[in-house]
């Protein structure tokens, strides 16, 4: 549809909805008002039927008799009272049936609008003629509306029914029910589970993927965060320990409790922060299967731990039953760490707003509103005495204030009494909210807690409508009070103006397109998943020609360095020889020999410094007999130089830049009268054209650079789950490390980052496989292009993480490696100092440098790329981070030499 017809259409809705305001608007006028009872007239009836005197208009009858003339006097009034009341009747019947109803919206009429402005042709169907009907169809247009709501406001982005029913349960079933879980969660696993036909439609992939967004943003924001070193920190020193008498690993009452705290977070949260902690990929579970699922990771990762158990320092037996009191502490540290590290990620995420639709922490029914009830719980099942565990999360900067409360645990779905759950003004808020473009929160931070109170839920109404209309959304003649009431029709006709206001602004040809794109993508993101490999296959061998071709590469190398050593000890040996040929002399013959030459030498210095001395003493005597002039006569005679110069080095620079200038006048008239004389519209067309050109570059740049980093990213999420130890994919992350191809390099570094953050461990394995030379020398060898800043982010960070290791070894290291540590990161912070994420980053490692007292050679050697990066920066505003990370690496560096 062109930009005209669009235009005609818009007009044509906008002359519809005035004609129909306009013909309400006559209806109310020309309404008659409540027919009011005549006093006069009841009154003269009840005085004819007394036996009042007869008005001059009354019919006059003779009777013979007084008791006669009494009854049919009586009779025939009876009979006008009877006449006039069912005349009275009929008019209030005509009336009624002459006088409109009370006006109610058409939903239909409004639907059918919507239809036509959106270029859908009419049907049998239309809702114009059948849509509203009947109350089947109501039904029909109320589940369609209800699913576009939940969709609108993202209440079917996670499914919580399986933990809301376990919520719902006694304490005693939900205990007995968590318990055998964990029992459960202890034996072995039977056959994997194979994939659902469910995981491989639209919905399913695309949810999918905003998990993996949210799973990323995630996990960079727990990386780039100095909470979790901290934690480990305070760990290491027993500032935060178990209580001696308590063993998580084997109390299953305690167990129960624990996981019954983890589940009373919100799924989402309590999913991406298992992830994040453990390093392992919760897969999709299937219906029913979410809270076996987390219960095997907690008992698995959280409670214990495979690398603790593995070690026989720690663990005997073959079943690994036996634990050694060292084994106690270590599983009582890694159980605290990862507790503390959990609590830290969902915070990050939940205040950074990572899923905007989803508002609370903890299930409604929990019994957990904030983290202060978790800190109360810890504190009385798990903890020492002497830990505060709240105090001391304060000292390094963690002290979440966040308190779930009515607005955040509120349901804005719909579903059950379709009309009930819009009539308190909350989700109908909530969709004005998101039609109208508002900022999240704004509009339902003006309402009011319905609590079951009419007037509430009028002023919310009032409240939501004059937002829709700020807005441009016509709700001028919508009265909240009939939507309060549950009026289907005010309801309907509501909410297809907000359809229609929210279908207008966009061009149909955008959602063909969108339509057409998406679908291509699922097809493809189905097909991959189909032919993808359910587990990440083990690495190749080196074949046998590659063995062979490195021991010839090896033998060529060593045969070379044996040769070069051989030819310099047989240079050696023969000064050695010529040295021993020398006759030897007697004293007085060598003390001759030195006085000749130092003789010779003599001579030859004293030569060469009267040969320099003589010009010297010719140019004394010229100045002794040149005249002694004042100060003005040498101004005037410098100044007649000078001019004398100047002039002819002008006349110089003129003679050749006159010729040059008059070809050029030339060349340029005869080009602009070959020029032909073009309209402005032709030279805004040429204007649109170039335009164009240009930013179709620059879109296609930019698509090619966030596809490249798509592609490079997509490898991570779905190596998560490999089943490898974690010292072998270091030491595999390493090898790859070294390849040559740019998107080998990047996801080896990703890894790794991730590693080195999630523990300590991971930084020695680092270490001592050698990994600093290794991040050092990919640093060096990164060149400019898609994922170059990515990339040396990913490497500063492992580097940012070593040297602000607690561990002797890696403390170690970094000492020895810290010159080219230096000179590579302020290389790197010199050539991007542009960038506000590379830039702090890289700065961060040095000051970690300056924590370890590192010789201060090195940074000796840099002072030309210091001074350059800090005259950069002074120009920048003193709010920005790159000035004030610089302020104190130039401080540091000032007091460290």
């Amino acid at each position: 549809m062109d930009p005209e017809q669009q235009e005609a259409r818009k007009k044509e809705l906008e002359r519809r909805m005035n004609a129909r305001s306009e013909a309400l608007k006559a209806k109310r006028l020309l309404t008659p008002r409540k027919a009011k009872f005549d006093a006069s007239e009841t009154a003269q009836i009840f005085v004819d039927f007394t036996g009042s005197p007869e008005s001059p208009s009354s019919p006059v009858t003779s009777y013979d008799t007084e008791d006669e003339h009494k009854k049919q006097f009586a009779a025939s009034r009876r009979k006008e009272l009877e006449r006039r009341m069912n005349a009275r009747s009929e008019a209030l019947k005509t009336k009624r049936l002459s006088t409109p109803q009370k006006s109610r919206f058409d939903a239909s009429e409004t639907a059918q609008m919507f239809l036509d402005f959106s270029g859908a042709g009419e049907s049998p169907s239309s809702p114009k003629s059948t849509v509203y009907d009947t109350e089947e169809e109501h039904k029909k247009q109320f589940a369609a509306l209800s699913e576009w709501i939940n969709h609108l406001v993202g209440t079917d982005f996670y499914d919580t029914s399986e933990v809301d029913a376990l919520m719902a349960k006694t304490k005693t079933e939900a205990t007995k029910f968590l318990r055998d879980m964990l029992i459960s969660a202890g034996k072995p696993r039977g056959q994997p589970e194979t994939r659902t036909k469910e995981e491989f439609n639209a919905e399913a992939i695309a949810k999918t993927r905003k998990l993996n967004f949210v799973r990323e943003r995630a996990s960079t924001m727990f990386t780039n965060s100095h909470l979790p070193s901290e934690i480990n920190r305070l760990i290491q020193t027993d500032s935060i320990s178990v209580r001696p008498d308590k063993k998580v690993f084997f109390d299953i009452g305690l167990q129960t409790e624990i996981l019954q705290l983890f589940l009373s977070f919100h799924p989402i949260w309590l999913e991406i922060g298992l992830e994040i902690v453990t390093g392992r990929r919760l897969s999709a579970a299937p219906k029913n299967q979410f809270i076996a699922k987390t219960t095997r990771l907690i008992r698995t990762y959280i409670i214990s731990d495979p690398s603790i158990l593995d070690s026989k320092k720690y663990a005997l037996g073959r079943t690994k039953s036996i634990i050694t009191p060292e084994g106690q502490t270590m599983l009582h540290k890694h159980f605290m760490a990862k507790v503390c590290h959990f609590m830290v990620a969902v915070e990050l995420m939940r205040s950074g707003n990572l899923v905007p639709q989803v508002k609370c922490l903890f299930l409604k029914n929990s019994s957990y509103k904030c983290f202060n009830d978790v800190f109360v719980m810890l504190s009385r099942e798990v903890l020492a005495g002497s830990t505060n565990l709240p105090k001391l999360l304060k000292k390094i900067g963690f002290a979440p204030e966040f308190k779930q409360g009515f607005f955040e645990e509120y349901d804005y779905s719909v579903s059950g009494n379709f009309t009930k759950t819009l009539a308190d003004g909350l989700t109908l808020g909530k969709v004005v909210e998101i039609v109208a473009g508002y900022e999240v929160d704004h509009v339902i931070k003006m309402l009011r807690n319905p609590g079951g109170d009419r007037l509430r839920k009028l002023g919310n109404l009032k409240v939501v409508l004059q937002m829709a209309e700020s807005r441009g959304i016509d709700v001028r003649d919508v009265k909240p009070e009939l939507i309060v009431a549950c009026d289907v029709d005010t309801i309907l006709e509501v909410l297809w103006r907000i359809i229609s206001f929210y279908s207008v602004s966009k061009h149909p040809l955008h959602a063909a397109a969108r339509g057409f794109l998406t679908r291509r993508r699922y097809a493809k993101e189905i097909a991959s998943f189909r032919t993808q490999k359910p587990v990440s296959s083990p690495p190749e061998k080196p074949s046998d020609d590659r063995d062979k071709a490195a021991t010839v590469i090896q033998a060529a190398a060593r045969g070379f360095l044996v040769r070069r050593k051989y030819a310099n000890e047989v240079v050696v040996h023969e000064k050695q020889t010529d040295a021993a040929c020398i006759p030897e002399c007697s004293p007085e013959e060598r003390e001759k020999a030195a006085i000749t030459i130092q003789t010779a030498v003599r001579e030859f210095l004293a030569k060469k410094k009267h040969a320099k001395e003589v010009p010297s003493h010719e140019q004394q005597a010229i100045v002794k007999c040149i005249p002694d002039h004042s100060s003005e006569d040498r101004e005037k005679a410098a100044i007649v130089i000078q001019t004398a110069v100047r002039e002819f080095l002008t006349k110089r620079k003129h003679t050749k830049e006159v010729p040059s200038c008059h070809e050029k006048q030339v060349e340029c008239q005869a080009i602009v009268k070959h020029i032909p004389e073009y309209s402005p519209e032709d030279r805004e067309r040429a204007a649109i054209i170039i335009q164009t050109a240009v930013r179709g570059f620059l879109t296609r740049r930019r698509y090619l650079r966030e596809r490249a980093i798509i592609g490079m990213e997509r490898p991570i999420a779905l190596g998560a789950d490999s089943q490898l130890p974690i010292y072998d994919r270091t030491v595999l992350g390493l090898r790859e490390l070294l390849d040559n191809t740019f998107k080998i390099r990047y996801i080896a570094a990703c890894k790794l980052a991730q590693f080195a953050w999630f523990s300590s461990r991971c930084a020695e394995y680092i270490v001592l496989n050698n990994g600093i030379p290794i991040i050092v020398d990919s640093m060096n060898n990164v060149n400019r292009g898609f994922g170059t800043e990515d990339m040396l982010y990913h490497l500063g960070s492992i580097l940012g993480v070593l040297v602000k290791s607690r561990s002797p070894t890696v403390r170690s290291e970094v000492r020895k490696q810290a010159a080219v540590i230096v000179d590579t990161v302020f290389h790197h912070m010199y050539a991007h100092h542009k960038s506000e994420r590379l830039l702090p980053n890289l700065a961060d490692t040095i000051l970690g440098l300056f924590e370890l007292h590192v010789s201060a050679e090195p940074f000796k050697k840099v002072t030309f790329q210091v001074r350059k990066i800090w005259e950069w920066c002074c120009k920048l505003p003193r709010d920005d981070c790159r000035y004030q990370v610089m302020c104190q690496v130039v401080r540091a560096l000032e007091s460290y030499k």
